[in-house]
């Protein structure tokens, strides 16, 4: 296959498995927003971002490392295997240690227990994490689609029936631990078939690849910090229940960034990478990526704040509806986090140290513009608006680093992203005339037609005034 057939056919596969996967996850949190209570979201929510810290360090960016360099031999790869997994037993380690600072920080005694069950992923995952890296490095995502799709399906079912057996918190922690160990397994089983590491291990052998990825470790960790320092603080000084809250919107309003974006991101750097030298290719390619990434989210989050009280009474019940005003803000913020494909170029140019840099400005600046917020008014609204300043003003400095660095045209993505941004403007002005003139009591119907009627504005618009994105179109439907 040709490098534009093997990018048409990641693409296609990795757009099933977001709608596969979205669909689960939609479904779950759902299923277990009516069965769990905000407080359990909010402890999960502690975990993860605790969890999360330690990610980083068990992998320390050797995945991408390995894809973005052109050959690594079988000593390297049986290197780098060993190497994984002594770093995941480390960080169990680490986090079996931290775990009473943890509870006592939080002022939660059952975090401790807690964040030893989910720490087990860190030794278990990295067993079979690098043939998930050489699958991704060729372009083959079928397999892999596959794998995590069984994974999910086992997991969902896992969680839900322990739910329903009164196991609270437990049932996201257990659920989550069997989704690691399926996949893990099921990566060994037909991972081995591709390369089986050795019992080799020489540190100066990956030492390149070693410095590619604490780059990429550093840039990961300022992503993290990002990312997680509104639900620190409102887990700190706000307490459980409202994290909680904070959370579920968080998670509805990252679900769309979190399954489309990956559709494109997870081809584009080992496309980009193996175009790394061929600078107009590359701009072509991450254009045409940009093009379709805001055609997709933008509509997707401007919908989300329209019917955002919608969704939640029907997806996920009234108790809920806290957690409205936060999707609402949240989602101006993702729509505009979702123009995320700068990172692989660089990364791909072997410019991870630029990745990095920006990481740690920008996670300063959130951090900046969270605790301003805080002091303003401290709540959930006011901290959610801090970070949609700080996305809008610090975030656009984001792009003009990539093109200087990258060597990217910004002007047909500019052109792109103004074309696309009145289609939305007519699809909303649309919506809030009709919620204007008729008055809906029944909640289905209106959630229903708002996006019945906005959907179909939007798609008459792009079908008849943007004729960019009809080849890709067309070769997915093949």
């Amino acid at each position: 296959m040709s490098l534009k057939e093997k990018t048409i056919a990641g693409v296609k596969w990795n757009t099933i498995s977001a709608v596969l996967t979205a669909v689960l996850a939609i479904s779950k949190t759902s299923i277990l927003a009516r069965l769990l209570s905000p407080t359990d979201f909010g402890l999960m929510a502690m975990v993860h971002g605790v969890i999360l810290f330690g990610s980083p360090l068990s992998d320390l960016g050797i995945g991408n490392a390995i894809i973005q360099k052109e050959s690594v031999n079988h000593k390297q790869l049986s290197t780098l295997y060993w190497l994984n997994i002594s770093l995941g037993v480390f960080v169990f380690i680490i986090m079996v240690g931290i775990s009473p600072f943890v509870a006592n920080f939080y002022e939660e005694a059952r975090l401790q227990e807690l964040l030893i069950w989910v720490a087990i992923s860190f030794v278990i995952g990295p067993l079979g994490s690098q043939f998930h890296i050489l699958m991704q490095k060729e372009l083959s995502f079928d397999l892999p689609f596959k794998i995590n799709f069984i994974a999910n399906i086992v997991s969902f079912i896992v969680t839900i029936v322990l739910a329903l057996y009164d196991w609270g918190v437990y049932s996201l922690v257990y659920g989550n631990l069997c989704m690691v160990v399926i996949s893990t397994t099921l990566f060994v089983f037909f991972g081995l078939r591709i390369h089986k590491p050795g019992f080799y291990f020489n540190i100066n052998q990956v030492k390149d690849l070693i410095r590619f990825g604490s780059y990429e470790m550093g840039e990961r960790y300022s992503l993290i910090l990002t990312s997680s320092w509104d639900k620190i603080l409102i887990g700190k000084f706000l307490g459980a229940e409202l994290l909680g809250y904070y959370n579920i919107a968080f998670t509805i309003v990252g679900m769309p960034i979190l399954y489309i974006n990956p559709i494109v991101n997870k081809v584009a750097f080992p496309v980009f990478s193996k175009i790394q030298n061929n600078v107009n290719k590359i701009n072509s390619y991450y254009q045409k990526a940009n093009s379709m990434l805001m055609t997709i989210n933008f509509p997707i989050y401007i919908g989300i704040a329209l019917v955002a009280n919608e969704f939640v009474l029907l997806f996920f019940g009234a108790q809920w509806l806290s957690s409205v005003p936060i999707m609402q803000i949240l989602a101006f913020d993702v729509m505009f986090r979702s123009l995320n494909t700068g990172g692989s170029v660089l990364r791909a140019k072997g410019r991870a140290d630029v990745n990095f840099f920006w990481g740690l400005i920008r996670s300063f600046t959130v951090l900046f513009s969270i605790v301003v917020a805080y002091f303003i008014h401290p709540s959930l609204v006011s901290i959610a608006i801090g970070i949609v300043i700080s996305r809008y003003t610090f975030g656009l400095y984001w792009h003009y680093i990539i093109s200087k660095v990258g060597g990217i045209d910004y002007r047909p993505i500019i052109r792109d992203a103004i074309r696309i941004s009145i289609f939305v403007g007519i699809m909303a002005v649309a919506i809030l005339i009709l919620n204007h003139l008729l008055i809906i009591e029944n909640v289905i119907f209106k959630f229903i037609l708002d996006i019945i009627l906005g959907a179909g504005i939007y798609a008459i618009l792009i079908l008849k005034f943007d004729k960019k994105n009809k080849e890709l179109i067309l070769a997915l439907k093949k």
